[in-house]
């Protein structure tokens, strides 16, 4: 599951570029050779969600809400025609557009990057989403409570189960009223 609505490929890397520093020919070089890696990676995804698919591992439906869409803002047919208007080219608006850089840049929106979101986005709508579960509760997936709880422990560094911490929270809170 290594994207919902609120995280993926499709909200990472738009927001890429504005993570970097671009201060040198070498910065928009290394940038634009990412930028020819991402059809790879986009298909790395889609074949990890298959292997979630066949695993029985799908994230609550809820959570994938928007997700398609947001990966047809990257994956519109226009850049195909204009990959310097993709939010991924905004580095390279600064720069002599005959910058080798830059050219790579948008040969790789036009050629790889729309493409791959795209089929994503096909992907997402006509395959994976339909297969998600319509439960929320993380105790609902196929892993279940064991998967929960080590959810809990990795993100809160404490070794408490599940029932622990919410017999915590719920003296908190009655202490807090108190």
């Amino acid at each position: 599951t290594p994207l919902d609505a609120r995280w993926g490929p499709q909200i990472e890397l738009a927001q890429l570029a504005d993570q970097l520093a671009f201060l040198t020919p070498k910065h928009y070089s290394d940038y634009a050779t990412r930028l020819e890696q991402i059809p790879l990676l986009i298909d790395q995804h889609i074949q990890q969600m298959r292997f979630g698919l066949n695993a029985g591992r799908m994230p609550p439906r809820v959570a994938m809400a928007g997700s398609v869409e947001q990966c047809l803002v990257l994956g519109d047919a226009n850049f195909t025609g204009d990959p310097a208007s993709s939010p991924m080219y905004a580095p390279f608006l600064d720069i002599d557009q005959a910058d080798p850089a830059a050219v790579r840049a948008r040969q790789a929106i036009a050629d790889g990057i729309t493409p791959a979101f795209a089929r994503l986005a096909a992907f997402l709508r006509d395959d994976y989403i339909p297969r998600c579960r319509d439960t929320i509760g993380a105790s609902a997936s196929k892993d279940g409570l064991p998967a929960y709880e080590h959810s809990l422990r990795v993100n809160t560094t404490m070794p408490f189960t599940a029932q622990q911490i919410h017999d915590l929270g719920l003296s908190e809170v009655a202490r807090i009223r108190a």
